[in-house]
């Protein structure tokens, strides 16, 4: 698994415009024909509508996929290279 070899990188962007926030998310390996991703509308109020609220989602999505992920295929402990578009982070750890 991706995961397990340190080779997983993880991509998310939360565009916010004219009060509407989505949020999208790939996670890859070195086949990128092997990939998962999505896309997830943010929903709140019109005042709760921020950019970083859209990246949050985004992440967030990621870091539950990574998570079930490693969870199915009982894995102790996980690594991943994630990119944050817009935001100074550039790359995340974690471990279950």
């Amino acid at each position: 698994m991706i995961i397990r070899e340190g080779t997983a990188i993880a991509l998310s962007d939360g565009p916010y415009k004219q009060d509407l926030g989505a949020a999208a998310w790939i996670l890859l390996g070195q086949d990128v024909q092997r990939r998962i991703s999505g896309v997830s509308a943010v929903l709140g109020c019109v005042k709760d509508q921020l950019a970083y609220r859209s990246e949050l989602v985004g992440i967030l999505a990621v870091l539950m996929l990574v998570k079930e992920l490693c969870n199915y295929h009982k894995e102790g402990s996980s690594f991943i290279h994630y990119y944050f578009f817009g935001m100074s982070h550039k790359w995340l750890s974690l471990s279950y």
